[in-house]
């Protein structure tokens, strides 16, 4: 055969929840060829080794001769190249996980994401993939980005990135409708038990075309030929998760979003901000991950923007599409800026250095209390920096020509975003150096003057501090208390800056007694600002001691709130809509 993959894809009865694999290709030169299974995938920057849920590998030469094997790194199987002929090898892949970004089998419903599922020759990515599925049954629908034969059961990608990079849905159940946007067809596809009738379907096409008009006016062009597939699978339980892609976009969210027609309009955010990767990222691509490499990290320092940024962009566009209130959408920055502000970690953690650690966000070893995302960083930088490129120009240029500077630039050039490539392009636009701005807001976590950026708006941010909606020991910042088997608390995380921190509680210590009552007995709710609670604490070793904690109104967190004062044309180029231009 010619040197591709040609895979086929069955499964075992639905409550086994698992897939058989088969890959036929060309042995590679030398004594052995070696198959891997990514460690991670785009869209989700940490390694999640899905060869965990791979069993029963076997190799077999072109006459059916089993040939030796072994592994040689976690994700990785030699296999011994046989005298002559092909290599096929077959596994078993366990896939019983609902979300956007991973596997599903069963009896009503098959969902595969390429990334989990399919393994390729080391470092070969760029060979031409059929994958055949015998067991698709008579009349199923398909969603997916892939190019199909229904009559011959297979799909068919020009290489192994087009083919992990198009999530597929088979099932009865499968609805399906669009619309036609300047040469290209959009499908809506819904996996859902309930039926979609038209008072959702109308609304709701009629927004994410919106939503598409306003980004593509952006950039005046999409970067893929023919269809563009958006995929929701609503699931019986509460979840939000979507993972964007080249040529579509798998979303997973809870069957509530379908029960009223407003209701659906939930999914406008998640919706605009998966499309706008269609440019940032799966386009505008961090050189560091240009080409992607599925066996190992790759690092960059731009997922504060490739994420962040993508965030603030996609609200910016449901405000402009005439599908968020302006009033609205304040509020969401402040409340974002505000979660920032409350949360200490983000004193300490930089945009760029959130997003090159990304890579250690499911350690055992990153407590609670440091965990942080490049999503709300990125996202308050967008503004920041959407800002600063507009006083500097008198509004003459904004986030949006940056997008457009870096899409001709690299993209359309062929080539990745050097880490430096935004501040770069910020300063080719303006003539002027963002040095500053970036060391400054990017590369450390120096706190927000947003007075001195909201003036020239004509806005001013007002601040004040609330009672929070805590119960039990949260209010003095005792988090996620664990009853243990000795009648004890275990007390998971003391939240930093809270009136229990400040009295030298510790994680991990034991919460034994509150005011002279087993710790088991107290009742938090009568807690007032100004009462004062003391604390036995143990560890388990020493002699108890005794902590006094003081919960002070003073320790609340800090509320933000935009207000007006004039120069409202500032604010309405702003948030006005592009597609209108």
């Amino acid at each position: 055969m010619a040197n591709d993959y040609a895979y086929t894809l069955r499964w075992l009865p639905g409550n086994h929840h698992t897939y058989e694999v088969s890959l036929q290709t060309e042995a590679t030169k030398g004594k052995y060829t070696d198959f891997k299974l990514p460690v991670w995938r785009p869209g989700r920057y940490f390694e999640q080794d899905f060869a965990a849920s791979v069993t029963r590998f076997q190799a077999m030469d072109a006459a059916g001769n089993t040939l030796s094997w072994q592994k040689t790194d976690k994700s990785t199987w030699r296999v011994e190249n046989p005298r002559k002929g092909d290599i096929t090898i077959r596994y078993h892949f366990y896939a019983n996980t609902q979300d956007a970004g991973s596997c599903y089998v069963d009896d009503k419903m098959v969902y595969f994401n390429g990334h989990n599922l399919l393994m390729y020759k080391d470092a070969a990515y760029l060979l031409p993939c059929t994958l055949t599925v015998p067991q698709w049954p008579e009349g199923w629908p398909v969603a997916t980005a892939l190019r199909h034969d229904v009559a011959t059961k297979t799909f068919y990608a020009q290489d192994y990135h087009e083919l992990v990079d198009s999530p597929t849905i088979l099932s009865p159940s499968l609805k399906s409708f669009g619309f036609d946007y300047q040469g290209h067809t959009y499908h809506l596809h819904f996996q859902a038990d309930k039926q979609l009738d038209e008072a959702f379907i109308s609304p709701f096409r009629e927004n994410v075309k919106k939503i598409v008009a306003e980004q593509v006016a952006i950039f005046g062009e999409v970067p893929f030929e023919g269809d563009y597939h958006f995929i929701y699978w609503l699931v019986p339980f509460r979840i939000h998760h979507a993972v964007e892609h080249s040529k579509s976009a798998m979303f997973c969210k809870p069957a509530t979003v379908a029960e009223t027609p407003q209701s659906l309009s939930e999914l406008n955010g998640i919706t605009s901000h998966e499309f706008w990767h269609v440019w940032n990222v799966k386009s505008i691509r961090p050189a560091a991950l240009w080409p992607y490499d599925y066996s190992h990290p790759q690092y960059t320092s731009l997922h504060w923007f490739t994420e962040g940024v993508t965030e603030y962009m996609s609200n910016l566009i449901l405000v402009r599409a005439g599908l968020l209130p302006q009033d609205n959408y304040l509020d969401l920055l402040t409340r974002t800026w505000a979660g920032l502000d409350n949360k200490p970690v983000y004193a300490e953690v930089s945009p760029s250095q959130s997003s090159w650690d990304s890579w250690l966000a499911r350690s055992l070893y990153m407590p609670d209390h440091l965990r942080n995302s490049y999503y709300p960083l990125g996202d308050r930088v967008g503004f920041l920096l959407d800002m600063r490129l507009r006083k500097l120009t008198g509004q003459d240029k904004c986030l949006d020509d940056v997008f457009r500077y870096l899409y001709t630039t690299y993209y359309k050039q062929g080539k990745g975003v050097p880490e430096d490539g935004v501040e770069k392009a910020c300063e080719t636009l303006t003539g002027i150096s963002f040095a500053s701005f970036f060391r400054t807001y990017v590369h450390s976590p120096a706190p927000v003057d947003y007075a001195a950026i909201l003036k020239p708006m004509g806005l001013k941010l007002e601040e004040s501090r609330e009672e929070p909606s805590r119960q039990g020991a949260d209010k003095i910042g005792l988090m996620g208390l664990q009853t243990i088997q000795e009648g004890y608390q275990y007390i998971a995380e003391v939240e930093r800056g809270s009136p229990a921190f400040e009295a030298g509680v510790s994680d991990g210590e034991l919460l034994l007694m509150v005011d002279g009552i087993n710790a088991l007995e107290y009742n938090w709710e009568p807690l007032e600002p100004g009462k004062k609670v003391e604390l036995m604490l143990g560890n388990g070793t020493d002699k108890p001691r005794l902590a006094k904690v003081k919960y002070e109104k003073e320790s609340l967190p800090i509320r933000y709130e935009l207000k007006g004062v004039g120069q409202a044309e500032w604010k309405d180029r702003w948030l006005s809509s592009q597609a209108a231009h």
